[in-house]
């Protein structure tokens, strides 16, 4: 599934003999929706007698122009979601944020000491954005429920997170990065000779 030109593509069967390639960059994680899709006329099929036409449908293709044009219904049948999903699947190991020495335990015995510190916002952060890039439904849910908190007080942290300027992302939208103070702070966390940039 990993394209050329250092993209990750994720290739949709459509109705009508259309496909869709669904495509993200390969050098950072995938979140979100696509940065390119295309729609592309793959040829007709023509099903063997004991095929059904289902997913692992190989059946010949006939080369040859479409009927019409693109319609809004095989623009409809394009799945982000799915596609999302198997690109995060096919997408190489990197060295994200998992690989930044975050230990959970740490963050409440942090809290109790200092309060709600800087180290605390991007440690949630960081925590938060590597549940998302796993493709963890209701990461605030998940990140209250491993640190005991309420998802509101999660809510509230990310945001402090973003007013500070040590996490991207916008109110209300899951998702985001740390920015260069984010990773200052991480990196000030960080056992030493670990990679954090």
């Amino acid at each position: 599934m990993l394209g050329m030109g250092s993209m990750i593509d994720v290739v949709q069967p459509l109705t009508g003999g259309w496909e869709a390639v669904v495509s993200w960059p390969a050098d950072r994680p995938v979140q979100g929706g696509p940065s390119q899709l295309l729609v592309r006329y793959a040829g007709s099929v023509r099903h063997e007698t004991d095929c059904d036409g289902g997913p692992g449908c190989d059946c010949p293709r006939d080369a040859g122009e479409p009927v019409g044009g693109i319609s809004s219904s095989v623009l409809r049948a394009v799945d982000l979601r799915a596609a999302n999903r198997d690109a995060r699947a096919a997408q190489p190991d990197t060295n994200d944020q998992r690989d930044y020495g975050i230990r959970l335990a740490d963050i409440a015995p942090m809290i109790a000491a200092d309060g709600i510190t800087d180290t605390v916002l991007v440690l949630v952060a960081v925590y938060y954005a590597v549940l998302i890039e796993n493709g963890q439904e209701r990461p605030v849910a998940r990140v209250a429920e491993a640190l005991g908190r309420k998802e509101v007080t999660i809510r509230s942290w990310l945001s402090n997170a973003r007013k500070k300027g040590l996490f991207t992302g916008a109110p209300g939208k899951a998702g985001g990065r740390l920015t260069e103070a984010g990773l200052v702070v991480l990196r000030a966390y960080s056992r030493p000779g670990e990679d954090v940039s």
